[in-house]
């Protein structure tokens, strides 16, 4: 994991905290004024106190606010990832025989019929050249761009 990362983490957590703190705070900063400004019985006070308990719950939803956002940012950084590590799987992934290369290589070779006129996402793998004649004859002779140019040519 990146140092960023990880750092990015540690602010969720600590905005987290902060959060859970502020929460505690606010509410009994709520009962406080509220009971004080009861045993008083001065109903414009007790006006006063709740509005400005309410500024702090609206001040501190806009924070919570904030945090979620963030939270939501981290998750979807997560998920691209996991998507992007699913995709070079797929490139190192042979078709026929899911053999999978190693780590330390980008992709396995891939059928030359279908590049460029096959989307990238769609165009067969091999690990041999008997997977890609296994294949052949399997059936990606009937649907290769490449075995239809031979045929209209």
């Amino acid at each position: 994991m990146s140092i960023d990362r990880r750092l990015l983490k540690w602010r969720l957590k600590v905005s987290r905290w902060r959060e859970a703190l502020a929460e505690a705070v606010t509410h009994a900063a709520q009962s406080v004024r509220i009971r004080a400004v009861a045993a008083d019985a001065d109903v414009a006070t007790l006006a006063e106190a709740r509005e400005h308990a309410n500024q702090a719950t609206v001040c501190w939803d806009q924070i919570i606010g904030q945090t979620r956002e963030k939270a939501d940012l981290v998750a979807s950084e997560k998920q691209t990832r996991r998507e992007n590590r699913v995709t070079q799987l797929r490139k190192r992934t042979c078709c026929v025989c899911a053999k999978t290369a190693p780590n330390s290589s980008r992709a396995i070779p891939h059928c030359g019929g279908c590049r460029g006129l096959t989307p990238r996402v769609l165009i067969p793998r091999y690990c041999s050249e008997a997977c890609e004649r296994a294949n052949w004859t399997d059936g990606h002779n009937r649907i290769c761009p490449k075995a239809h140019l031979k045929s209209a040519g």
